[in-house]
């Protein structure tokens, strides 16, 4: 039952960057993304990668760089 919090979670983050801002959502939600996308059960994991465009387009590409392609790759 709580990973579908996590998946409830994991759809809703891009519309957090509306509310709180890019800066603030590079600094606070990012660790949340790397997080889900690291989630042992493959529905949250999804959820947030069924997501990543709008995801991406709200970090900076350092971030991306930096943070999510380490990540990524090491789901592959």
């Amino acid at each position: 039952l709580i990973f579908k919090v996590r998946v409830a979670l994991a759809t809703k983050i891009p519309y957090l960057v509306d509310r709180i801002g890019k800066k603030k959502f590079n600094d606070q939600i990012l660790p949340i993304i790397l997080s889900l996308l690291r989630d042992e059960m493959q529905e949250v994991r999804s959820a947030i990668l069924e997501n990543f465009d709008p995801v991406c387009s709200s970090l900076n590409p350092i971030s991306i760089v930096d943070s999510l392609l380490p990540v990524l790759t090491e789901m592959q």
